[in-house]
């Protein structure tokens, strides 16, 4: 699991969720978290099966987690 302690270490982690450079701008962070979001949302997986839907929902959980976590960082 990720840790969330804010350490260089796990930020580096929290941006690889979001596919992003460390270095990436504060509006770059957003248009990734925002993409993903529409992306994994549990609500825009209509007809596909309970597996599906919750794997989406725990990717969902985890971009929404490394948004908070790198705008904390910033």
């Amino acid at each position: 699991m990720f840790l969330s302690d804010g350490t260089a270490n796990s930020l580096d982690k929290w941006f690889a969720i979001l596919e992003l450079d460390k270095d990436a701008s504060n509006d770059d962070i957003k248009k990734a978290h925002r993409k993903m979001v529409i992306k994994y949302h549990p609500d825009k997986l209509q007809g596909v099966s309970q597996d599906i839907k919750r794997l989406a929902e725990e990717k969902f959980l985890l971009v929404q987690k490394a948004y908070e976590n790198i705008m904390k960082g910033r």
